[in-house]
């Protein structure tokens, strides 16, 4: 059980490192520019070829700047999104997958970059001249929204699940504009779509919309529709340079700006309780999430604590603000019970059986993630009796905790918890049954 703890946080660590590494180099990039007093440059420093470098990204030396297009540079990282999509479905075939979440089984948008121009180029040194030219690419032209996107997921700042989030407030927006229209669909005045977007986006209540972020949003739809929304589908249509309408970027970009935001107040109510050493337990992980999310209440921020800490007494601030990234902001604030559904206890009022759904919702939750953990021991146990030096699933990088520095054993200890029961005790096939079941009450 440790031994999986280990593995998991290992991995989880390396991903933030990655995301770290893309931040600063891009700080670089932003110096260069600025010194050089031109909008572009023709050779590009490079980040070396270390293990802590993304894939796409690991080479020696300088790499060629091939100076892409704003239309070449989204094309691309559409096509790579669409790579992932790929990955994700090979992912869900396995049964368990183990290990899942930042890092693991090579999910995140920098592996599927690599896995997308290793197809498509094949060389290693011209995937890291492609690479790099992407980046740039990305911070060129970060005042769009999908390159601003790319960048700020490679750097750390938000996780992929942002992107499915943006999908899924583009899906309420057209079934609000849909529903107001009516069974004749014959379009919505901007009176009507005002009120409905006001009660969508909640705007001046706790976790929703400041009056002035609202203002930007409507004055963005006034000047795509004017009075009439008669196609709201149109709304978020892309034109043939992958341009998206006012109204579009605004909503996007609004909720990029609100998801920074939102893990920048975590991480700083977390390190105000953290310990000494930015390790936090559940009060302490609660009472954050309180702080930054407003209207959640204490009875449910707890259960978003055990889920986050998942068994385990303590973990480092920077690991549990990892965690919420990857679960995503939409499922911690409103989508615990189902899409579009309560919440916060509180807000279930004397629905005894929504209540009761909630409670049960965090208690699959939690035990999803001991099954998940011990699944992994017992394979990474099997593996060891067969001399492998890693399990199938993982590549001998990322397996390699035996060769940690010692330094990192007081957080490996502190971070494993205080769980019992031996992974001998259950069978594998007795694990693989009970997955489906335990699948179905997985809401992330």
């Amino acid at each position: 059980m440790k031994l999986a703890h280990e593995v998991r946080s290992r991995r989880e660590r390396q991903d933030m490192e990655k995301r770290e590494v893309v931040l600063r180099y891009l700080g670089k990039i932003s110096t260069l520019v600025s010194e050089s007093k031109t909008a572009s440059l023709d050779i590009l420093p490079t980040i070396g070829s270390a293990s802590h470098v993304p894939r796409f990204l690991r080479t020696a030396g300088k790499a060629r700047n091939r100076n892409f297009s704003k239309m070449q540079t989204e094309r691309m990282i559409k096509e790579i999104w669409q790579a992932r999509e790929k990955i994700l479905e090979r992912l869900a075939k396995r049964k368990p997958p183990e290990m899942w979440g930042p890092g693991g089984n090579g999910n995140t948008l920098g592996d599927a970059a690599y896995s997308y121009l290793q197809t498509k180029f094949g060389s290693p040194g011209q995937i890291a001249e492609v690479g790099y030219s992407l980046v740039f690419g990305a911070w060129k032209y970060q005042f769009d929204a999908d390159c601003e996107l790319f960048l700020k997921i490679l750097t750390g700042e938000v996780v992929e699940s942002v992107q499915e989030e943006e999908k899924d407030l583009q899906r309420d927006i057209i079934k609000l504009f849909k529903s107001l229209a009516g069974r004749g669909g014959c379009g919505v005045s901007i009176e009507d779509a005002e009120e409905g977007l006001h009660r969508l986006f909640r705007v001046g209540q706790g976790g929703g919309k400041t009056r002035a972020q609202f203002t930007e949003v409507m004055a963005a739809l006034r000047k795509e529709v004017g009075e009439f929304v008669a196609d709201p589908c149109a709304l978020f249509r892309e034109d043939e340079n992958f341009n998206q309408g006012p109204f579009a970027e605004a909503v996007r970009d609004q909720y990029l700006a609100e998801s920074v935001e939102y893990y920048k107040r975590l991480e700083r109510s977390l390190g105000s309780l953290s310990d000494v050493d930015g390790f936090v337990g559940e009060a302490g992980i609660a009472k954050a999430l309180s702080s930054a999310q407003a209207g959640l209440t204490v009875e449910t921020a707890r259960v978003l604590a055990r889920i986050l800490l998942n068994g385990k007494q303590q973990i480092h601030t920077s690991l549990c603000v990892h965690r919420v990234k990857d679960k995503g902001r939409k499922y911690l604030s409103a989508m615990l019970l189902r899409k579009g559904g309560p919440s916060d206890m509180a807000t279930l009022g004397n629905d005894e059986g929504a209540r009761a759904r909630f409670k049960e919702h965090a208690k699959r939750a939690q035990v999803l993630g001991v099954v998940r953990d011990v699944v992994a021991a017992v394979r990474l146990k099997r593996a060891g009796k067969r001399g492998r030096t890693h399990p199938p699933s993982l590549t001998p990088e990322d397996s390699d905790v035996s060769s940690r520095p010692s330094g990192d054993e007081p957080q490996a200890d502190r971070e494993s918890g205080s769980e019992s029961g031996s992974e001998s005790d259950i069978s594998q096939q007795e694990l693989e049954r009970s997955w489906p079941s335990m699948q179905r009450g997985r809401a992330w």
